[in-house]
């Protein structure tokens, strides 16, 4: 991306910095989020001397707000700058006051929302081209400070990354090592102009205030140069960050498991791992499971199940709960609507039930009961890596349609080889099956009852004859 032509010093920094970041992968075109701003508009032109690769090797995107009467002339004139230098634009507007209002957020957190939704469709219309951001180091230092003040982990204090991955999009900041004061000398030698926001003054914003306001001060009356301190500290802790999560997914591959879209946990191995360790294993996998962004009574709650000091269910952020079940610790998202249905089960076919897929065919005879596995659930429903298995039930005995359904309340049947009929509650419990399961159609039925629980032993009735055609039924996690 460099050398086909000489370019500035500062640009030279930020090549190198965003190399060593990893933030160039391959020849990759680039979307290039222009607020209008001095920091936007300086990112834009120092990316126009680094990249030189395919065309076009840039494209700006701008989202407005709406949060002032003057926006959407800054849409136009950043319109205008891109078409000036050649590239290509994609614009977009959304109303982030009236989308706070109706989802219950803070305006921050509604142009966040707004932004990443954005990103999102951003990226799928130029390819899963990746975004850039003009954060730099004033914003690095503002970030840390207003975490610290608000109380975040030492993790917390990482600050913003210079690579960011979400659903959907990828996130660059290539300035984080230059200053505010850099760019804006960078584009007063160029003779650049750019489009003032003065929201960005606006003191009902808690940034704001930190940024106009407290952080003067302190740099002025207590701490000169607190804010390159608080940039070499962000740096420290996105290192010890970056080494504990190595370890943490290195650990995930022998103590976590998926079944679908749950994740289980084992207890015995999370005990012993020191505890800065265990945090970040549980904070992948809570948000591997689809929770929000976790407070402290959250992890309260959740390092207490994780550390056995309660059996007691958890409730997390985005609907996620935690329970603790046969030595698993279990994240299990909400289940999806209509999740407790009939689901009619032809043979041959299938049917799906979260992450679950049960199969069926016709066989003209069974296998050599001798060469079969014997049941073993513990293994299906919490046992490493991928799962599956086989039952086999003779046509003959089947009272067809068979289909797949939730237990029933008070429900028994007699398991192959067991000394009476049970409730089918305890045959699920003592088959390690997870609780968000048990109430799923994960039961296989004929018209006289139960036949199978996947994992399970098939229903006494099922003995296998000597000849003759079987249904099979396999399941198997996807």
């Amino acid at each position: 991306m460099t050398g086909r032509k000489r370019i500035g010093a500062l640009a030279a920094k930020v090549d190198e910095s965003a190399r060593a970041a990893g933030l160039w992968e391959g020849r990759a075109p680039l979307l290039v989020a222009v607020s209008g701003g001095a920091d936007s508009v300086a990112l834009l032109e120092l990316l126009g001397e680094i990249r030189t690769g395919p065309e076009p090797a840039l494209t700006v995107i701008h989202l407005d707000h709406c949060l002032r009467p003057s926006s959407s002339a800054d849409a136009r004139w950043v319109e205008r700058l891109a078409g000036e230098r050649g590239y290509p634009y994609f614009g977009g507007r959304r109303d982030c006051r009236a989308l706070a209002a109706a989802a219950g957020l803070s305006l921050e957190d509604a142009c966040r929302r707004a932004r990443h939704e954005f990103f999102r469709r951003a990226a799928r219309k130029f390819s899963g081209a990746p975004v850039a951001l003009a954060h730099h180091a004033d914003d690095q230092a503002e970030t840390v400070l207003m975490r610290f003040l608000l109380g975040a982990s030492p993790s917390g204090l990482a600050g913003m990354l210079p690579l960011r991955r979400f659903p959907g999009f990828t996130l660059l900041r290539p300035l984080l090592d230059v200053t505010r004061r850099d760019l804006i000398g960078y584009l007063r030698r160029r003779g650049l102009s750019w489009r003032e926001d003065e929201s960005n003054r606006d003191p009902a914003f808690f940034r704001n205030r930190l940024r106009h306001e407290l952080l003067p001060l302190l740099e002025r009356e207590y701490a000169p140069g607190l804010s390159l301190r608080l940039v070499h500290l962000a740096r420290l802790e996105a290192d010890r960050d970056a080494w504990i999560g190595a370890e943490s997914r290195r650990l995930g591959e022998r103590l976590a498991f998926r079944r679908g879209p749950v994740i289980g946990l084992r207890l015995a191995g999370l005990a012993p791992l020191p505890p800065a360790v265990r945090r970040f294993f549980l904070r992948d996998a809570a948000a591997a499971a689809g929770a929000g962004r976790m407070d402290r009574r959250a992890w309260e709650r959740l390092s207490r199940l994780a550390e056995g000091r309660t059996r007691a269910a958890a409730q997390l952020p985005g609907g996620v709960a935690a329970r603790v079940g046969k030595g698993v610790l279990w994240l299990m998202p909400p289940l999806p609507p209509g999740a407790g249905p009939v689901l009619p089960l032809e043979v041959p076919g299938r049917v799906v039930v979260h992450g679950l897929r049960i199969s069926s065919r016709e066989l003209a005879s069974a296998p050599d009961p001798a060469t079969l596995p014997a049941p073993d659930p513990e293994a299906f429903w919490a046992g490493p890596g991928p799962a599956s298995c086989r039952a086999y039930f003779p046509v003959s005995r089947l009272d067809f349609p068979l289909a797949c359904r939730p237990r029933r309340r008070g429900e028994r049947y007699r398991p192959l080889g067991a000394g009476g009929r049970r409730r089918l509650k305890e045959v699920m419990v003592d088959a390690g099956v997870p609780l968000p399961f048990r109430e799923l159609p994960v039961v296989v039925a004929d018209r006289k009852g139960v036949v199978w629980i996947p994992g399970g032993r098939v229903a006494d009735r099922f003995a296998l004859p000597a000849a003759g055609p079987v249904v099979e039924i396999e399941a198997r996690w996807e």
